[in-house]
């Protein structure tokens, strides 16, 4: 990619980041523990908990990827708090979404986990279940529950109409918010309808291989000659097969466009966060935002885990790795989420 496409790309994908994060926490904060303080009465105040025990559950499943979690947005952290240099920063965002995207990945599965299910082995797998805790929760709880469908906004609220035509670069508000983080859903689900295409193709040329196979094996049984196998073509679709294939796409959700940016990173445009930023501290802003998200799901999971089987577990379990894990004096993410956990009745 050239040095203007980085450019476009980052201040477009800096800016949906930006969008979800203010739907995170709106309010200005002073740190993550006062945003966390806060998206803790947010998630309290909503019916999105579960409420019914589980017996069964495999608690040691359950700890393993809650720990992956926690480790994995530590690596975040420090990155974070060691870094400071302006390119620095810029190459860590590469591997800061990644991490990012992986705190979501173990505590989606420390959540499956938890509900007594297996622990899912793959990253689609993870992301419809991530879809089916969150998003098809009905809950209005942005930007974790928001999703776009074939129909268009999944669980936005009433009062907020989105702008479909709002240019990706558009300055970040309270209102703009919504438009912003839809678009971002919006764009990695209609990037995902090509592949999408492309299998419902061939499936179509299985089908029709197949059913030349059953009917000559047919004309074989009642003593016809045998013909020769002919090439099976990928086929085009109908319009009413292409229609198909949009509605039966699932909505997308924060996870597929975390998963999106990571692809993107590692594979794709490694430039878009080292030569995209214009100007000093876009950078740092993107950092911050990858933090709170991370942060903010990792505590949920914790929220939903701790109603499955009890916060005193819970507490123990953060008590125990904070014990291996903190640094002196590192009262961070999870440290500050774990103050906050004691201070609930």
């Amino acid at each position: 990619m050239t040095h203007s496409d980085s450019v476009e790309a980052f201040r477009t994908h800096a800016n949906y980041l930006r969008a979800l994060a203010k739907l995170a926490c709106d309010s200005s904060y002073s740190s993550r523990g006062e945003a966390y303080s806060s998206i803790i009465q947010r998630v309290l105040t909503s019916s999105i908990l579960p409420v019914t025990r589980i017996s069964g559950i495999d608690l040691q499943q359950v700890r393993t990827s809650l720990e992956n979690a926690w480790g994995t947005e530590l690596l975040l952290a420090l990155g974070a708090h060691v870094a400071r240099d302006e390119e620095i920063i810029r190459l860590s965002n590469n591997w800061n979404v990644v991490q990012a995207y992986y705190v979501f990945y173990h505590a989606t599965q420390a959540i499956v986990a938890c509900k007594g299910y297996a622990r899912p082995t793959t990253h689609p797998k993870t992301q419809q279940l991530y879809f089916q805790i969150f998003t098809k929760s009905n809950q209005s709880l942005a930007p974790w529950t928001l999703g776009f469908g074939n129909s268009g906004p999944v669980n936005i609220p009433e009062e907020f109409t989105i702008n479909p035509w709002l240019h990706s670069w558009t300055t970040c508000t309270e209102e703009t918010a919504w438009s912003l983080a839809c678009k971002a859903f919006r764009t990695t689900r209609e990037e995902m309808i090509p592949n999408q295409m492309r299998k419902k193709r061939a499936d179509k040329r299985n089908r029709r291989k197949k059913d030349w196979e059953e009917e000559e094996k047919e004309r074989v049984r009642a003593g016809r000659a045998p013909r020769q196998i002919p090439k099976f073509r990928l086929p085009l679709l109908t319009e009413s097969e292409k229609k198909d294939v949009y509605s039966k796409l699932r909505p997308f959700t924060l996870m597929d466009y975390l998963f999106r940016l990571r692809i993107r990173s590692n594979y794709e445009d490694s430039a878009m966060f080292t030569d995209g930023p214009e100007e000093e501290g876009q950078s740092g802003q993107v950092r911050e935002d990858l933090l709170l998200l991370s942060g903010s799901v990792a505590l949920l999971a914790e929220l939903f885990i701790s109603n499955l089987i009890g916060r005193n577990v819970i507490l123990q379990w953060v008590d125990n790795w904070l014990e291996r894990n903190k640094a002196p004096g590192w009262t961070a993410d999870l440290a500050e989420r774990y103050i906050l956990y004691n201070d609930l009745e």
